[in-house]
């Protein structure tokens, strides 16, 4: 599929956008609603069965680079457009930033402390005084033990309190 594309629904595209849709095998038609006790067109529906939404004029359709569509408000494309120029004016800054020379040879603080590996902690020797190997939890209650499905007295393995031994 080719990269993200946009339209904003005006007018007078209304048509334009449904050959676009219809294209890529996205059913299309015109959406209309009263005004003022009219029938106006105000916007296009899109979509197939239960993914079918409304792009009112002043909204944009956007077609994802994985074939899928959606419809995003006047209202938040505008927020997209000042989160996307924040974005640009944050690279602008980053790229003109440089580390400082640290020592005066032209050494960035990066050469003058090369990364350290990441150590990890050796675990304890299996002789060591802390080793545990958890075989018996001492300070776990004890588990009743069931040999059969049921017990004696009729109770489901998890209602059992006699451990199947009675």
């Amino acid at each position: 599929m080719s990269a993200r594309e946009e339209r904003l629904v005006t007018e007078n595209n209304l048509w334009e956008l449904d050959t676009w849709l219809d294209k890529v095998d996205v059913f299309a038609k015109p959406h209309f609603d009263y005004v003022n006790g009219q029938l106006v067109n105000t916007g296009i529906k899109f979509g197939n069965g239960p993914t079918r939404m409304t792009a009112f004029i002043g909204d944009t359709i956007v077609r994802h680079e994985d074939g899928s569509h959606t419809a995003l408000s006047a209202k938040d494309a505008a927020e997209l457009d000042k989160l996307r120029a924040r974005v640009a004016e944050l690279e602008t800054q980053l790229s003109d930033l440089s580390e400082p020379d640290v020592d005066g040879a032209g050494r960035t603080y990066a050469e003058y402390h090369p990364p350290v590996p990441e150590q990890r902690q050796a675990e304890d020797p299996h002789d060591s005084v802390l080793h545990h190997d958890y075989a018996l939890g001492r300070d776990l209650p004890a588990i009743p033990h069931q040999s059969t499905g049921r017990c004696p007295e009729g109770h489901l393995f998890e209602d059992c309190t006699c451990g199947g031994t009675r």
